[in-house]
């Protein structure tokens, strides 16, 4: 999260100062013709330097001795890990069937608006709404029009709540629920904005209240034996989360 933005730093100083690392991105971009005389043979090759171009430039990003100031939510971010890892409570491995695909154990939508949200799951049996209190409200668009002081609270990012307030909910369903057979259940959580998705997938490096959220779903995901994926449902086909929010 907070790293990844930390090596963003990093890349864009080497885009204007190192010819070399400006000349592997140029080299990522495919080129217009394929080098070879059969087509096979040129996507192949041109697949291959594509490969080593984006290996060059993460390593370069990676080896580059650029300070880059450690800014609150890193430190955040790295005094977790620190505590995380010696912890003997904290499990350090986790079940296959949570990091594989496989077949859902229950599906859940949500959806956010600037004042609420709410989300469903019909298999879980659940449903829930929510209003944002006042001095969250007070920092999203409808009063905040430019994010000059680092202070506007994204839309993307409700949506990012939305999803961890249904994974919540759904690990209460499977951890409360006595009928539940599988010991490592595993929920499909869908969202209707790419950003949320990825927040949650990937973590956030573009807002620091999604930085926030990122640390909270860590958290809820230690020694969790409900597993997270997450899928993208248009805006039309969420009516009802939509509805519900």
């Amino acid at each position: 999260m907070s790293l990844a933005m930390a090596l963003g730093f990093a890349r864009a100083h080497l885009i204007c100062t190192s010819k070399d690392f400006h000349m592997l991105l140029n080299q990522c971009a495919p080129p217009g013709k394929a080098p070879s005389a059969t087509p096979l043979a040129g996507k192949i090759k041109e697949g291959l330097e594509q490969s080593f171009t984006l290996s060059a430039t993460a390593k370069k990003v990676h080896h580059s001795n650029r300070p880059v100031r450690i800014n609150k939510s890193l430190k955040r971010e790295l005094h977790f890990i620190r505590l995380s890892l010696p912890s003997e409570w904290v499990s350090m491995s986790r079940p296959i069937g949570n990091v594989v695909p496989r077949e859902p154990s229950g599906t859940g939508w949500a959806d956010s608006c600037l004042l609420a949200a709410g989300g469903f799951s019909i298999d879980m049996g659940f449903w829930w709404y929510i209003e944002w209190p006042e001095e969250v409200r007070a920092l999203t668009l409808r009063f905040v029009k430019n994010n000059e002081d680092s202070t506007l609270i994204s839309i993307n990012a409700l949506e990012y709540a939305a999803l961890i307030i249904n994974y919540v909910a759904a690990c209460h369903h499977f951890l409360t629920n006595e009928d539940c057979l599988d010991p490592h259940p595993s929920v499909l959580l869908f969202a209707d904005t790419t950003a949320a998705e990825s927040w949650a997938i990937k973590g956030c490096k573009s807002s620091a209240v999604g930085r926030h959220l990122g640390l909270l779903q860590c958290a809820l995901i230690i020694n969790n034996p409900v597993g997270i994926s997450m899928g993208r449902v248009s805006t039309k086909a969420n009516i009802i989360g939509d509805r519900i929010s």
